[in-house]
């Protein structure tokens, strides 16, 4: 046996390994490993599951400001939107009452941005509900607007 084979199982026999990873998600999200080892000449492995810290956050509408009573600037407005930290998709519908897509549906997107046109100039009441599609099911947040 060369001296490195010797050394590398004393190594494994005599002192506990330890193996420290970043950049695990931080999400809630379910992680894997497969721990090998030599035993008497032969390769072995255990599986093992976690769940990493965290939860998984849905999308949040920041362009323009939801929930105040300021007008939007006019009827044709750029939303945008932070994707939070585990959603894959999203999904924008305006409407004139709580839940509603009569005057906007983008569908299944996976772009962080949509410019809405054909919104009223009335000053009235409009609501948006941004869908996040997380580890396969869709949540939503309701956000108001004032119509230019």
């Amino acid at each position: 046996m060369h001296d490195f084979e010797l050394a590398s199982k004393l190594l494994c026999v005599f002192y506990p390994f330890k193996a420290e990873l970043s950049d695990l998600p931080s999400n809630g999200e379910t992680v894997y490993a497969r721990l090998y080892s030599l035993t008497n000449g032969a390769w072995q492995y255990t599986d093992y599951t976690y769940k990493t810290s965290g939860s998984p956050t849905q999308a949040v509408l920041t362009t323009p400001a939801p929930n105040t009573t300021t007008p939007l600037t006019g009827t044709s407005v750029a939303f945008a939107w932070t994707p939070g930290n585990t959603a894959t998709h999203f999904e924008l519908r305006i409407g004139t009452s709580i839940g509603s897509s009569n005057l906007y549906n983008s569908g299944n997107v996976t772009a962080t941005t949509e410019t809405v046109s054909g919104l009223p100039s009335n000053g009235e009441k409009l609501y948006a509900r941004l869908y996040s599609l997380i580890n396969g099911a869709w949540q939503y947040t309701d956000y108001s607007y004032k119509a230019f």
